[in-house]
């Protein structure tokens, strides 16, 4: 179970307060969750969930199926540091968002702050941080997807001078 926060700049952040993902992620921990698009939702993900009893959970997808009577995709999801399979299989429309950032111990601090003004503060540093991380991550991944694009294309004009 965790405790919910509001979205700043498209992100979610959520504190911890039990074990069932243990080792990767630990009670106290800070959790940063980001709404995705159903296709890039996989087996391995780490998701923040609100079950059918409006209990928010993060735990990892262990299995995606297909629902024959709907059509639509259904997900199975375990806490790391559970025996069994969480009970309920969900929907895409269930998924709160899938894991960005850990922040070790820091939902301990979040917990233990009194003044609001502090939480704001710190919310919108840890907001800033996110961002910047996963605007590398993004640019990163553009970058990879040109180069592949520049290579497809000398290999294109590569193969038009050897049938010439």
């Amino acid at each position: 179970m965790i405790k919910r926060r509001k979205r700043y700049f498209g992100y979610k952040a959520y504190v911890i307060t039990t074990d069932s993902m243990k080792p990767g992620i630990r009670e106290g921990d800070a959790i940063i969750v980001e709404k995705c698009e159903q296709e890039k939702l996989g087996i391995g993900d780490i998701v923040t969930i609100k079950n059918a009893k409006e209990t928010i959970i993060t735990h990892r997808i262990t299995d995606i199926r297909d629902n024959t009577q709907t059509g639509e995709k259904e997900y199975v999801t375990k806490g790391d540091n559970n025996n069994v399979e969480d009970p309920e299989v969900i929907g895409y429309e269930d998924i709160e968002g899938k894991k960005v950032l850990v922040i070790p111990f820091f939902g301990h601090l979040l917990l233990s702050l009194k003044n609001k003004m502090y939480v704001i503060i710190l919310t919108i540093v840890i907001g800033l941080i996110v961002m910047h991380i996963v605007g590398k991550q993004k640019k990163r991944e553009m970058r990879r997807e040109k180069k592949k694009n520049e290579d497809s294309k000398t290999k294109e004009e590569i193969n038009i001078k050897d049938d010439s």
